[in-house]
């Protein structure tokens, strides 16, 4: 190994800890905002579940009632082979509503899966081929022009994970609701609100702190014989951050999936409303074709 390289990896493995404590505090921030998007605009967090040795709370961004919508139906190629939905035609006729609003839609978030679903389930092949080739498959490049031209945003596709320890060991978890899909307007819809940090006011003895920007402290320190502990070093990061999304009466929330269907509708009778026990004045909007 040539000395450069040798310097290179003595500064990676003197940075590693660091960056890992820094980019896992940006972690939580991007937890709640994704959770919040696929949960009704609440991110709810259990200390046996996402929380690891800490407590049990909440963050809720008061999603207005009306942008809390539940499908009629199960977003399943079954009901779309019945004739009792079309999605395209769904995300189509919301776009539309919220635009009657004064409300942009320019961008739409679902998992993998379920914009794989939406891409190949044969009411999708249908508009994009005719019913003579309607066997072949759906292109992203013909799914996003298919899109474009009902007046729907582009889909992104979430596909976060990220890391936590639960006793010793590391699992991956994922913010992201895969049973809904959320529309949102373009562009930046919030901004990381921080707070001061214990440490600033207080520092400990025997720790070396630094700002890494952001409002994110990382903290260093050493155990050993002076301490009668194992010798071991520490890297940790911290900071009191809050995602603020700004622009929540502009997102909307829509469940898929992961439901009972509880109602009669007739076939092709798009109907969305807000789940019951959310608002006693229960809002339901029906187009019929």
């Amino acid at each position: 190994m040539s000395e450069s390289a040798k310097v290179k990896q003595i500064e990676k493995t003197l940075t590693h800890d660091m960056k890992d404590a820094y980019l896992g505090c940006k972690d939580v921030m991007d937890f709640i905002a994704l959770m919040a998007f696929s949960n009704w605009g609440v991110a709810q967090f259990v200390p046996e579940i996402n929380n690891p040795g800490g407590r049990k709370y909440e963050v809720d961004y008061q999603m207005p009632e009306t942008n809390k919508l539940v499908s009629a139906f199960l977003w399943n190629s079954a009901n779309t082979k019945a004739g009792k939905l079309s999605p395209v035609l769904m995300l189509s006729a919301i776009c539309s509503d919220l635009r009657n609003r004064g409300i942009e839609p320019g961008e739409i978030l679902m998992s993998q899966d379920l914009y794989f679903w939406l891409r190949m389930d044969e009411t999708t092949r249908l508009l994009v081929h005719g019913n003579d080739k309607k066997a072949q498959t759906v292109t992203t490049a013909q799914m996003a022009d298919l899109l474009a031209g009902n007046e729907i945003p582009p889909v992104t596709v979430i596909t976060r994970k990220m890391g936590m320890d639960m006793d010793g060991k590391r699992k991956s978890l994922e913010p992201w609701n895969h049973n809904f899909i959320c529309i949102k307007p373009a562009g930046v819809i919030g901004e990381i609100q921080p707070a001061i940090e214990d440490s600033e006011l207080i520092e400990e003895e025997n720790v070396d702190y630094m700002n890494a920007g952001g409002g994110i402290r990382i903290a260093k320190w050493r155990t050993g014989e002076s301490t009668g502990q194992v010798a071991a070093e520490y890297t940790q990061g911290s900071g009191r951050l809050l995602p603020l999304i700004t622009e929540i009466g502009a997102i909307i929330c829509l469940q898929v999936r992961g439901f009972e269907e509880k109602r009669k509708y007739q076939p092709m009778q798009m109907v969305w409303h807000v789940p019951i026990g959310l608002n006693p004045n229960l809002r339901v909007q029906q187009l019929l074709k």
